[in-house]
């Protein structure tokens, strides 16, 4: 997967009932420097299974968290038969009191009957955590030099806010001086030269500004409706004026309120990619901060967005929250989505599943793609939901069909298997393939290729 490391400490599986007590453990270990994976880590609505098995194999060690409700669970125990395939060493980790081997349903006997388990349920004796780096550290998982325990982890300081840039003057342009010694008439060329270049300069942004030249700066038109459902990189690519950010800047400068959300979301992509000008980010959270004070709910998302991750802003994980929830009580569907996200992976906010669904289902009934595919892995895993694979399978199709390429992957393998709905190959392939052709992300294409090979398909020319 693009972007992982190469390797990683421990891969966890666990039943979502015990999400609550699971969580608290694997972050304890990352606090001491422990490499962890968990499927709180797989983007959102990618092939679940697919990715637990590649990230096991990556694994020195595999953590099962046994309850009884894992034990019961189907999709926890193919992941301990993956890991005993991958022959990965399996560590039972009790969140609830369990005899072993006496509780063990047959098919997990001959696996976990013979492994040295460790108490981390409530009332247990010792430290859970300094009992799991021990036996971790048979398999050659090793706190990292440098990181804290937990009692000493530090609380991260905000980076100090750049300053809002305010676009200075360009400079004076430099008097052409004659070369020392020269005639006067070489001192008037260059006088006139000088002239003219002042002339040019200043035509050149009379015909920007659409003064002469008898061309307007293109007014952006994006429909109030679009602002929160498609992403920024859509919004700016069909709204971005030929003249670029700089001519949209001066348009947000001027007041105008488009213009204003798409200079704040022109900050997204530096964000993420960890490059970016400081004062351009901070130039843009500050049109998000203008365009959210005239009602544009997209930009009030957007103002969480970059709190989040400190770009443009100092970090500041309470104020993140709350523009996302303003914006999501508003009926921003990608702020609904973007909360519900939120709730489920305990990220900003306190884990709670039925906050996370409760938002997810209020951005799919928007039709909003990527809600749609997140519904669709709830219902398929059972998380936050009673488990359905036809439900689950119909939330993929639809958002498949609205375009989002990792449902065309979730649904192909639905159609590919049978899973909560009828086998059809030939109607996999034709989704495989809209996926590899559509998707600008390459881990997608590489998966809905690699799908077309094993079916013996013909791949498209995009690769």
């Amino acid at each position: 997967m693009t972007g992982e490391p190469d390797d990683i400490d421990i891969a966890a599986s666990y039943s979502r009932q015990d999400t609550a007590r699971v969580v608290p453990l694997l972050d304890a270990l990352k606090a001491r420097g422990v490499r962890v994976w968990f499927d709180k880590n797989i983007p959102g609505g990618a092939l679940w299974e697919e990715t637990i098995t590649r990230n096991m194999r990556r694994a020195k060690a595999v953590l099962f968290f046994v309850s009884r409700a894992s034990l019961d669970s189907d999709r926890c125990f193919d992941e301990v038969s993956a890991a005993r395939t991958l022959r990965k060493p399996i560590v039972p980790v009790l969140v609830e009191p369990v005899r072993m081997p006496d509780d063990l349903p047959d098919r997990l006997v001959l696996t976990l009957q013979t492994r040295n388990t460790v108490d981390a349920y409530p009332g247990a004796d010792g430290d859970p955590v300094a009992t799991l780096m021990h036996a971790l550290s048979l398999f050659g998982v090793r706190p990292k030099d440098g990181a804290p325990t937990p009692a000493a982890e530090a609380v991260p300081v905000a980076p100090p806010a750049p300053a809002i840039a305010v676009a200075a003057p360009p400079p004076a342009a430099a008097p052409l001086v004659p070369p020392p010694g020269a005639r006067p008439r070489r001192a008037l060329m260059w006088g006139t030269l000088a002239a003219m270049a002042l002339v040019l300069v200043a035509a050149a942004g009379l015909y920007a500004g659409g003064v002469i030249g008898g061309a307007a700066p293109p007014k952006v038109q994006i429909a109030e409706a679009d602002w929160c459902l498609r992403s920024a990189p859509h919004l700016l690519k069909s709204a971005m004026p030929p003249a670029g950010l700089s001519a949209l800047q001066s348009a947000a400068d001027d007041g105008d309120l488009d213009a204003q959300t798409l200079v704040c979301l022109s900050a997204n992509k530096a964000c993420t990619g960890g490059e970016g000008d400081a004062a351009a980010m901070a130039a843009a959270y500050a049109a998000c901060v203008k365009a959210g004070d005239r009602g544009r709910w997209r930009a009030v998302f957007n103002q969480g967005w970059l709190k989040q991750r400190g770009c443009g802003v100092p970090v500041d994980g309470s104020g993140a929250a709350a523009a996302v929830t303003r914006a999501a009580e508003a009926n921003c569907a990608i702020a609904q989505f973007y909360l519900g996200t939120l709730y489920q992976d305990g990220e900003l906010v306190d884990f709670d599943e039925a906050k996370a669904i409760r938002w997810l289902q209020a951005a799919a009934d928007q039709n909003y793609p990527p809600a749609l595919n997140r519904m669709g892995a709830a219902y398929a895993l059972g998380r936050g939901v009673p488990e359905d694979d036809a439900k689950g399978t119909e939330y993929y199709r639809r958002a498949a069909d609205l375009g989002d390429a990792r449902a065309m992957l979730n649904y192909a393998r639905a159609l590919e298997q049978g899973v909560g709905t009828d086998r059809n190959t030939g109607a996999a392939i034709a989704y495989y393939r809209r996926a590899a052709e559509q998707s600008d992300e390459q881990e997608i294409r590489d998966l809905a290729n690699q799908a077309l090979e094993r079916l013996g398909a013909a791949k498209p020319a995009r690769t």
